[in-house]
């Protein structure tokens, strides 16, 4: 997945991998930053019968970890 996504990277596209989550254990599998929006991309790997393939859309914050702390202390402004 990480190569796929890598060949979608250019001058308006970015593309960045294993993001950790500040204090905590948890990380970001692929992140992927367009003129549209980012896509936070969650990937799983399955032995034996694969589930079937979804796209789910959520909204969430994460703090400062994609905007200065303090543009994410003051929504932004």
């Amino acid at each position: 997945m990480g190569a796929r996504l890598d060949g979608l990277a250019s001058e308006s596209i970015r593309v960045m991998h294993d993001r950790r989550i500040p204090r905590s254990k948890a990380n970001i599998d692929h992140i992927v930053v367009t003129p549209g929006g980012v896509w936070v991309i969650d990937t799983k790997r399955y032995v034996g019968r694969a589930p079937e393939k979804r796209v789910e859309a959520r909204v969430r914050h994460f703090g400062c970890l994609l905007a200065p702390c303090s543009a994410a202390a003051s929504g932004g402004k």
